[in-house]
């Protein structure tokens, strides 16, 4: 699980470290608040996964240098194999000031820095803060048309440059806004796949009083192999017995190999 907008001081995910590890739970949380220094005010920032452990496969936090972007790769533990890499974002907004637009690109250059990087199919999640197209059949000032802005752009291009696909957009959705406040609406979260076939499913979650956020929480199930690249054996995967070369075929009128079988399985 993929957060964004924790608000959590450096002191605060010390201790919510600990009680997760004490669940078995693995988590690499940032604060976007200075350590050792008080804050007064409204909390900001903050983000951080939340994952279960899971037999055959551990999790690894790899550091990028930017308190908006977090990576978490996933390695069998058998092999060492990267599996898998999920990269969480929080972007800058857009209010229109061409420094706040600076900074969108910034974090848009540390997010392709950790594309180039990565080695293995990834996704990545998180509030975007920009609205995207729906197909690529665009003028050359689409994005000054409502909802989109010069946020939709940068991402839009990094989106056609490394041939990722918008898997929110690819499946049916009961609802069409991922962020509301008061009466507006925007869809500005998303989910970006380097290979489609690794999700099969990517869905909005419906408002429900349960969820006390201003975003709707997006459910994505990924699929991920757990062996290498070379044809999978039965050695190579966890918890499986070898079958034999063989399988004995009962021969239903032979009276010892009846007796034999009725006994293997009473």
């Amino acid at each position: 699980m993929f957060l964004s907008e924790t608000w959590l001081s450096y002191c605060e995910i010390a201790v919510e470290k600990k009680h997760l590890t004490e669940e078995h739970m693995w988590s690499n949380m940032k604060s976007s608040m200075l350590p050792d220094v008080p804050h007064c005010g409204r909390p900001f920032g903050g983000i951080g996964f939340i994952a279960k452990s899971k037999d055959g496969i551990y999790y690894k936090n790899v550091d990028c240098g930017n308190e908006r972007i977090s990576v978490m790769e996933i390695t069998c533990k058998e092999t060492g194999a990267l599996l898998f890499t999920i990269i969480g974002v929080y972007m800058p907004y857009y209010n229109g000031r061409a420094d706040q637009v600076e900074l969108y690109s910034i974090t848009i250059d540390c997010l392709q820095t950790v594309i180039d990087t990565t080695s293995s199919p990834y996704i990545i999640v998180g509030d975007m803060n920009a609205s995207l197209p729906f197909h690529d059949k665009l003028s050359t000032t689409w994005y000054r048309l409502k909802p989109f802005n010069k946020n939709s752009l940068l991402l839009y291009d990094v989106i056609r440059n490394n041939d990722l696909q918008v898997a929110n957009f690819n499946s049916r959705q009961n609802v069409n806004y991922t962020y509301h406040k008061h009466n507006s609406s925007s869809y500005i979260d998303h989910v970006l796949v380097s290979d489609v076939n690794s999700i099969s499913s990517c869905l909005i979650e419906c408002p429900s009083a349960d969820n006390t956020s201003d975003h709707l929480p997006i459910h994505t199930i990924l699929h991920v192999e757990t062996f290498t690249e070379d044809p999978p054996t039965n050695s190579s995967i966890p918890n499986v017995t070898s079958l034999p070369k063989k399988l004995q075929t009962i021969k239903w009128d032979n009276a010892n190999m009846k007796h034999n079988y009725s006994d293997k399985v009473s």
